[in-house]
């Protein structure tokens, strides 16, 4: 096994929507890595070591919507786990990450979740096929390690929200896959 090598803490949030009838996933595009990831991100010093406060943290500060939502919380879809070690893009080194994963659930309407959304947010909608297809390798190794180590994949993950939404404003306006217009 090797040693020495730099290690990584996050918490990532899975949000599983039915929209229009199609199962889709809110992820973010990073426009430096030209990726999409999973709502998350590393631990900080004020989550106090704990991987959900980082998740819950990193959700209100990469979709500020869910801040006025009621009725929502995390539940662990796995403990904590290694990824890795893999080549750390921003730092340019090999890095282990030990990281959890969440499953956003939403008990009261979750449409306000999308439709409040701006045009300038880099949350995209997309649905869960095309990201677990990668036919473009525009998806994180997170949302593919995810979907190896879960049993029956992401696909078995539960929905956040029981609601078959109708989305509007831009999300309505989409009239072609959700990750071509995560580039334009």
């Amino acid at each position: 096994m090797q040693t020495g090598l730099r290690v990584s803490r996050g918490g990532f949030v899975v949000i599983k929507l039915l929209v229009n009838g199609i199962v889709c996933l809110l992820v973010r595009r990073n426009l430096k890595w030209k990726d999409v990831n999973l709502i998350g991100g590393h631990l900080k010093d004020r989550d106090q070591g704990n991987l959900m406060r980082a998740a819950y943290r990193e959700l209100w500060e990469e979709v500020p919507s869910i801040r006025n939502m009621t009725d929502l919380s995390l539940k662990p879809l796995t403990g904590e786990v290694r990824y890795g070690p893999v080549l750390s893009r921003s730092v340019g080194e090999e890095t282990n990450y030990e990281v959890q994963f969440f499953l956003l659930r939403m008990e009261g309407d979750a449409t306000s979740l999308l439709n409040n959304l701006g045009a300038r947010s880099l949350n995209v909608l997309i649905p869960q096929n095309t990201i677990l297809r990668n036919e473009n390798g525009r998806v994180s190794g997170l949302i593919l390690f995810l979907d190896r180590i879960l049993p029956g994949g992401v696909e078995g993950v539960p929905l956040s929200s029981e609601a078959n939404l109708k989305p509007r404003g831009r999300w309505a306006e989409r009239r072609h896959d959700q990750l071509e217009f995560a580039w334009n």
